[in-house]
């Protein structure tokens, strides 16, 4: 599995990750990483209508790989014809948005909810049989339960998009490259710890799952939970019944509270 930071994070931190996205005003900083660290994939984010052709040519040559998040899909033209590769930093959500992005040849996919519970059949969908490999690889963002736009009310956070560092080993045979959004730059880096590295978090889920809204003790959460919510489909929203996560999070719950029970037994007994 590769993880994604942020440009401006210094270059230990930058050294630990595999692909670093630079937003466009800081885009001098790629010459220095030419020498620090080529070994990086590198994303340049592009939002307006702003071309460096010959510079960004000149990246795609000095690393292994160097993407541009391309924002103005009218642009796509532009970027094929010079061979400069390219993804739409948006999280792609219906099967419609998946097939007309697939038609354009980006580079890489960023999937959001529902189409993020339905990786099996998206990466079935990308699945080149001639050589073995995926036509297009996959990103997304795992430690936002819920997008900023909406009200978090209710279960909404817990039936989200999130990923626990524990599962991320079965992802890596769907997606390609997690994100984090939505934190600064030392909870970035203390996410890329946890994920990356520690590959565990032994506490509360809501402390490193933003928009959760829901404290659980993520020791107690069923290892089966993540490989059901890769494929599940997001019935849950569209009057399965499926109630998965939620019974499993409110399970996870009640251990802690009779794990405190208990403790706060013992230590009334020994007193």
């Amino acid at each position: 599995m590769r993880f994604c930071v942020r440009g401006r994070q210094p270059y230990s931190v930058i050294k630990r990750a595999d692909e670093v996205k630079f937003n466009y005003n800081d885009r001098d900083r790629i010459l220095d990483l030419v020498e620090k660290c080529p070994d990086k994939t590198v994303i340049l984010d592009v939002p307006g209508h702003e071309g460096d052709w010959q510079l960004w040519q000149m990246y795609s040559e000095k690393f292994n790989e160097f993407y541009i998040a391309l924002h103005d899909l009218s642009r796509v033209p532009e970027f094929n014809s010079a061979h400069i590769k390219w993804y739409w930093p948006y999280p792609v959500t219906t099967y419609y948005e998946l097939s007309m992005i697939v038609d354009m040849h980006p580079s890489y996919i960023m999937v959001g909810p529902p189409l993020s519970f339905d990786l099996d059949r998206i990466v079935n969908h990308l699945y080149d049989p001639c050589d073995g490999t995926f036509q297009i690889p996959l990103r997304m963002v795992v430690n936002v339960a819920h997008p900023n736009y909406l009200p978090a009310e209710g279960m909404h956070g817990i039936c989200g998009q999130w990923v626990r560092p524990e599962d991320c080993q079965l992802y890596s045979t769907r997606i390609q490259c997690f994100e984090f959004d939505n934190v600064d730059l030392k909870q970035e880096e203390t996410l890329l710890h946890i994920y990356k590295e520690n590959k565990e978090w032994p506490g509360n889920l809501n402390l490193i799952i933003q928009r959760l809204n829901f404290n659980v003790d993520n020791r107690a959460i069923p290892e089966e939970l993540g490989e059901r919510r890769m494929s599940c489909g997001h019935r849950c929203w569209s009057g399965s019944g499926c109630h998965l996560c939620v019974s499993a999070l409110h399970f996870a719950d009640q251990i802690r509270k009779e794990h405190l029970r208990r403790s706060k037994q013992v230590d009334i007994d020994n007193n």
